[in-house]
């Protein structure tokens, strides 16, 4: 603790980054980058300053730079957090920090003649990341985490048909199998015809998570419901009673787990909504404040040159009543969808292109489908929606299938 006539925050990254790239069978670029920085917050009198530094001796310049800004900030009277036991999470892979740039070439290559096993290899990009972050603050704060990172994507081509798949978690994992799937789904789509369906629709992970991120997750930022742009309020019932969603921080290895937020709260499962009812909203420290609440370690940073704002971490769509979403006579599954960005994030109205899609009978994926339009309002979906018995894993969503009634038009 400190005697200062202001509250003054550190937070202070050290990062390295290694990545490498493909188009078509040949590596297109392999880089390393380190990221080392630290961003001062200041608040005195109730306004914030804010500022940042990347070298030791141009610290008391930031400080000072910083103060200056509390002088033209408006007031909004809160004060940084003190101190309280942080959870532990894993997120630190001693294997996957010792891979080198060699060893990222490595698993590129094995990328590359994963998905030439059934297609053409089109893009791909493996990306290996650690970081160390230190959050100090003149309340008492000291904290120090240190996390690695794997992303992967891969993409495949098959005569018109392209397929995709991707990887983000924080261990070492194998990433054959990202290109595997890419060229499979890339062989399974070849050929695709447009056509019309009305009936069982099945939408993956891949679309729901694309759904989520449009329109959904906004709606439990603490800032949109302070300034009145979200939709729901607390004890709200916009979804079916079969669904609950969580914000869980504290998964193994998952690509947003973290024991405590970017402002130094700790992190903790927390149920947005239960059983249908808007049960939560997220908040960092200054939303909170302004809110008239508490912060629920959702913090987060972009980097160490921009002050935390509020964002979820790892999302968790668990059903209590489950079925299995394949198990239809005929139906429709979605694979991918392009154009989220076109669609109304207010109302959750989308008309979106099909790009991967198939013809569901008894169960088996039949004969793929392109040139056709989803259309719908995903906030019915939620309402009037079946969930499939698996749970499945993107990044840092995990979510079943769901099945709706719905429609496909062909263009």
């Amino acid at each position: 603790m400190t005697s200062l006539p202001y509250e003054l925050e550190f937070y202070e990254i050290s990062a390295h980054s290694m990545t490498a790239r493909h188009s078509r069978d040949r590596v297109e670029v392999c880089k390393s980058i380190d990221m080392n920085g630290t961003g001062v917050r200041v608040i005195k009198d109730g306004a914030i300053g804010f500022s940042f530094f990347t070298e030791e001796r141009e610290k008391d310049n930031a400080i000072v730079r910083a103060l200056k800004s509390a002088e033209l900030s408006s007031k909004d009277n809160y004060s940084l957090p003190e101190p309280r036991p942080i959870p532990s999470v894993k997120r630190f892979d001693s294997k996957l920090a010792k891979i080198d740039e060699t060893g990222v070439v490595d698993m590129l290559l094995g990328l590359i003649n994963a998905s030439s096993s059934e297609a053409e290899p089109s893009k791909g990009e493996v990306s290996v990341s650690s970081a160390k972050v230190h959050i100090w603050n003149s309340n008492g704060i000291d904290f120090e985490d240190k996390g690695t990172f794997l992303s992967v994507f891969s993409s495949a081509k098959k005569g018109d048909a392209v397929g995709y798949d991707y990887l983000s978690t924080r261990k070492f994992e194998d990433v054959l199998a990202v290109g595997e799937s890419a060229g499979r789904w890339a062989k399974a789509s070849a050929g695709g015809k447009p056509a019309d369906f009305s009936g069982p629709i099945i939408l993956s992970i891949e679309t729901i998570s694309s759904f989520f991120d449009s329109c959904v997750l906004r709606n439990f930022n603490g800032e949109n419901v302070r300034l009145g742009k979200a939709l729901w309020q607390l004890g709200d019932k916009p979804m079916s009673p079969n669904l609950t969603i969580i914000d869980d921080p504290l998964i193994p290895w998952a690509a947003d787990s973290t024991g405590f937020d970017d402002e130094g709260i700790p992190t903790k499962k927390k149920k947005l909504v239960e059983d249908g009812t808007v049960k939560q909203f997220l908040y960092d420290t200054r939303t909170a404040n302004l809110s008239n609440t508490q912060p629920t370690g959702n913090g987060f940073r972009s980097s160490f040159a921009a002050l935390p704002s509020t964002g979820a971490t790892n999302i968790v769509v668990s059903p209590s009543e489950v079925v299995d979403t394949m198990d239809v006579q005929r139906g429709f599954f979605v694979k991918d969808l392009m154009g989220f960005h076109n669609m109304n994030p207010v109302t959750g109205d989308f008309s979106l292109d099909v790009t991967q899609g198939f013809f569901v009978r008894d169960g088996e994926l039949e004969k793929p489908v392109k040139g056709c339009m989803l259309v719908g309002n995903f906030f019915d979906i939620l309402k009037n929606s079946e969930f499939d018995k698996d749970i499945e894993h993107k990044g840092s969503f995990f979510s079943p299938k769901i099945r709706f009634y719905g429609k496909v038009i062909s263009k």
